[in-house]
């Protein structure tokens, strides 16, 4: 992918700051402290203005205006205006002539740099930037706001001390007349000076595309430029289309610049849910004007194909493979297999790439560098690997923590690898021992630590851990809890078989365990595993047994 980002404030980046000089938001005025009762009385005292969508203002920086938002050095103006949940706003803030008009001249040299920020009810920053505008314009694209109440915009210069003349344009509701665009279908349009703009900038013209996508279905989306004239009446330029894709609530699923190849655009990604997805096509820079190809082709996942313990497949990986799950932007191609795993049971996945002879005496190089990942019964991810089998060959050693249907999604390390390789599952009944176990009784508390110099293997080789023993009795109600400070607890009970009988990794809150009031079934002596959700997590816990 393009290794050029949007920039702040496009597609709707959210952030928080602590406002500077200590202001705070009351209603739509930018004041210092004040409680929630002076915040009513100062909306109506305060000189401020309050905008509606689809208002344009002409206005000016002074050395009159309010400082203290930005900078002390920072002269701003406030704007309140009112919006729902979910709904779309678009806000410009461009530098005037002395005349009042916009710049049109490419060798304009502007009086100031204007900066825009986007302030929600609570007076977080939802949104800011500079120059996304063009001709160190700024513009703000929010695709669906947060929540309902009153925004407030603060219109400011990217220097100190900057004071010109600005127009302010604010716009809201659904922008985009889509035109409908089907799978499978391919059609040329064309980006022209009477497009819509708006969405990238007030420079950036855009064509809207809508499509019906289903959950779950993978879709491959390319923009292509094609270098032929438009029009008589609009200069054709180098084409370098953009690519964004949104879905039913106008959130930002992908974008893209130049993964299709000398400077063309394309996505490949999974539709999160049912519903209509809008395509906008527009281009990297402002005022680029060019005919383009936009293609849109979409299909189902692939069934996974199912793995036995004990059983080696042959597989490759090719661009008929479904993508998305290790890049969505790139081109990293996966296969996907899945097992009947128990409680218990520990489990080895190997993925090794065909290899090939050089002309290097001695030496031989797999065709490509495998990856793999591991995928719970509930679609949680709880291992993956790159090269723990050796000569790249990916290797996860996984003790599996509940029955049902486990995913293995056979990949690899770098984008655009494609070759054949084998995948090997085996299953065993248990893993390695437990290293000498550490007595514990009912109601006692231990302060103890997970350390590189522990022992590995029960979870994973990668996850180190404390074994701990005591006397249960059938009946017996047995919590467990496993608290840290500064890490993430896993603990895992076993009866006298070594059969898991409970485990937990964030019940205690925050990111503590907490196994509550599990009845045992027999006599006998219990185990106790502390360890840590990730592999090679190392921190002081707290462990605390206590039997009723």
């Amino acid at each position: 992918m393009s290794s050029k980002i949007p920039k702040n404030g496009q597609f709707g980046v959210s952030r928080r700051r602590v406002l500077a000089t200590g202001a705070v938001l009351s209603g739509a005025a930018l004041v210092g402290p004040a409680t929630a009762e002076t915040e009513q009385d100062n909306d109506d005292e305060d000189d401020v203005s309050i905008v509606a969508c689809g208002d344009v203002i002409n206005r000016e920086l002074t050395p009159e205006d309010e400082t203290g938002f930005r900078s002390d050095l920072h002269y701003h103006d406030a704007y309140g205006f009112d919006c729902e949940q979910g709904e779309f706003v678009s806000i410009s803030m461009s530098v005037m002539h002395d005349d009042g008009d916009e710049p049109d001249d490419n060798d304009y040299e502007p009086p100031g740099g204007p900066y825009l920020y986007l302030l929600g009810p609570d007076g977080t920053i939802v949104a800011e930037d500079d120059d996304s505008g063009g001709d160190l314009n700024a513009h703000i694209t929010v695709p669906r706001l947060p929540e309902s109440g009153r925004y407030t915009i603060v219109a400011t210069s990217w220097g100190e001390e900057d004071f010109f003349e600005y127009r302010l344009a604010v716009e809201c509701g659904d922008p985009f007349d889509r035109e409908p665009i089907a799978c499978d279908e391919t059609v040329v349009g064309e980006l022209t000076p009477d497009d819509p703009t708006g969405f990238l900038s007030d420079e950036h013209a855009h064509d809207a595309y809508g499509f019906e996508g289903t959950a779950g279905e993978f879709v491959e989306i390319s923009m292509d430029g094609l270098d032929v004239p438009i029009n008589d009446d609009c200069d054709t330029t180098f084409p370098d289309p953009l690519l964004v894709l949104l879905d039913p609530d106008l959130e930002l699923i992908a974008w893209d610049d130049d993964s299709g190849g000398n400077l063309n655009a394309r996505i490949n990604t999974r539709l999160p849910m049912d519903g209509s997805y809008t395509l906008i096509a527009t281009s990297w820079a402002p005022r680029m004007y060019f005919a383009y190809e936009l293609s849109l082709a979409c299909r189902a996942p692939r069934d996974p194909e199912p793995i036995e313990c004990g059983e080696t497949i042959a597989g490759e990986l090719s661009l008929d493979d479904d993508s998305g799950i290790r890049n969505e932007f790139g081109r990293h191609v996966h296969d996907t297999y899945v097992f009947e795993g128990a409680a218990g049971e520990y489990v080895t996945i190997t993925m090794q790439a065909d290899r090939f002879a050089t002309n290097h005496e001695h030496h031989d190089y797999p065709l490509g560098d495998p990856y793999l990942y591991l995928f719970d019964p509930d679609g949680q991810l709880i291992a993956e690997d790159d090269d723990s089998a050796g000569d790249f060959g990916a290797m996860i050693q996984q003790l599996l923590r509940s029955d049902g249907e486990y995913v293995i999604v056979a990949t690899s390390f770098d984008a655009g690898e494609f070759f054949p390789y084998e995948l090997t599952l085996a299953c065993e009944d248990e893993g390695p021992p437990l290293p000498e176990p550490i007595a514990i009784e009912c109601g006692e508390t231990v302060l103890e630590a997970i350390e590189p110099t522990d022992s590995t293997g029960f979870l994973s080789p990668g996850h180190f851990h404390d074994h701990y023993e005591f006397e249960g009795a059938a009946g017996d109600l047995v919590t467990l809890s496993m608290s840290s400070t500064d890490g993430d607890p896993f603990v895992v009970l076993l009866d006298p078989e070594s059969e898991i009988v409970a485990w937990d990794d964030d019940s205690g809150g925050g990111f503590d365990a907490l196994i509550s009031n599990v009845e045992l079934d027999a006599n006998g002596t219990y185990s106790i595993v502390a360890t840590s959700f990730g592999p090679a997590q190392f921190f002081d816990y707290e462990l605390t047994i206590q039997c009723l």
